[in-house]
């Protein structure tokens, strides 16, 4: 594997304040305790299931009846929701990561392209236009918000026809991002920058420098292991294990991106299966 695709926002491009914090701040300020950590891991929650839904639509509205009583295990007030419904971003200020350059530059001195994925929608658009990230990476390929998965292996298959190589994809949002690199059959690495999933410790970096010292790390004897002899969930053990490959549904393979190699995520989340339902 000598290429890298690379998710948007939160990994390549910084949002400034994001929508977890405006919420974490409403909350607070109502005398909820909740932290931005866990508005942005339960909004992460309610996104998957709209991954694994079957009219999955990425703009369908959150349930915040739903993400008000597992943030505080209270009942929901009509009124609370309502103005949780209300809250709104400001106007948000948006930059490329200052490790995004380095990362590139290194990683193309190593043999690896950067390929930055970004979605089909104006506004993704127009942050990789004026951002300059598009003159930084590689290449941008857009993905399709429009069928099902929302980033399914068609927008990694034309990365990975850029780069001429399959890659690893490294994203931001756990609950989301690994479901797409395990239905692209893609190994996925975490980057958690804010110390948002200390329950996760296996393929996970908090800076890119960091990431690119676990790619590079864990490439593979290329005379002993091809690019088509790699699976795409990760292995608990080593990023790129190869693994033989497994019939399983879209929709199976991307919640075995939930659960395998991450069993202390899991028990400590016992509510997943409010979220997700497994599928043989």
């Amino acid at each position: 594997m000598k290429a890298v695709f690379l998710d948007l926002a939160r990994t390549a491009v910084e949002f400034s304040p994001g929508y977890h914090n405006e919420l974490g701040s409403f909350l607070r300020s109502n005398g909820y305790c909740i932290s931005d950590r866990d508005v942005f891991r339960e909004i992460s929650k309610q996104r998957a299931w709209l991954h694994v839904a079957p009219d999955c639509q990425d703009n369908l509205p959150l349930d915040f009846a739903s993400l008000f009583n597992e943030l505080t295990g209270e009942l929901p007030e009509t009124q609370v929701i309502a103005a949780m419904r209300n809250v709104t971003v400001p106007a948000q200020a948006s930059a490329i990561y200052e490790d995004i350059p380095w990362f590139v530059e290194e990683a193309n001195a190593s043999g690896v392209k950067v390929v930055l994925i970004a979605g089909s929608r104006l506004q993704d658009m127009e942050i990789v236009r004026t951002s300059g990230i598009e003159d930084i990476v590689n290449a941008v390929v857009y993905g399709s918000y429009a069928g099902y998965p929302r980033r399914g292996s068609d927008v990694f298959l034309r990365a990975a026809a850029i780069a001429g190589s399959s890659g690893v994809f490294i994203g931001d949002t756990y609950e989301v991002d690994s479901l797409d690199a395990a239905a692209a059959e893609i190994p996925f690495l975490l980057i958690d920058r804010e110390d948002y999933y200390q329950d996760i410790r296996k393929n996970k970096a908090t800076s890119l420098k960091a990431a690119l010292d676990i790619i590079l790390a864990a490439q593979p004897d290329e005379e002993k292991v091809s690019d088509d002899q790699w699976i795409g969930y990760p292995s608990p053990t080593d990023l790129f294990a190869p693994r033989k490959p497994r019939a399983v549904s879209m929709r199976g393979a991307k919640l075995m991106a939930l659960t395998h190699g991450n069993d202390s995520w899991h028990q400590a989340n016992t509510n997943l299966n409010d979220y997700l339902e497994i599928v043989p």
